[in-house]
């Protein structure tokens, strides 16, 4: 039981994160269009516009800590890239301390 309570927090989690996400790609894409096509044209988890890109740099975009210089003077998407920074922090916190726990849980 104490395994499904921990996925249940780990998927409530993940889709927090991934809506953090789709919100800071669907802001980049209304208002800097150019800088999106640039960016390699992001596809997010349930923001999918026309043209976008299954397979770009995921990784490389999430561990970037510096604000992206097309944010550099818009303070709501400064926000928005700080709020995703902290839930992408939050996400890895939770995974490497709790999948240690519940392989402890399921094999001991």
């Amino acid at each position: 039981m104490l395994i499904l309570s921990w996925l249940l927090v780990g998927f409530i989690l993940f889709s927090v994160s991934c809506g953090v996400y789709d919100d800071y790609l669907a802001y980049q894409y209304q208002y800097y269009k150019d800088d999106w096509i640039v960016d390699g044209r992001r596809r997010g988890f349930n923001f999918n516009p026309l043209r976008s890109r299954y397979f770009v740099r995921f990784f490389n975009h999430l561990s970037n800590k510096n604000i992206p210089c097309w944010a550099a003077s818009d303070k709501a998407a400064q926000k928005r890239f700080k709020r995703m920074v902290l839930m992408n922090r939050i996400w890895i916190v939770y995974l490497v301390l709790t999948v240690p726990m519940m392989m402890f849980e399921m094999f001991a």
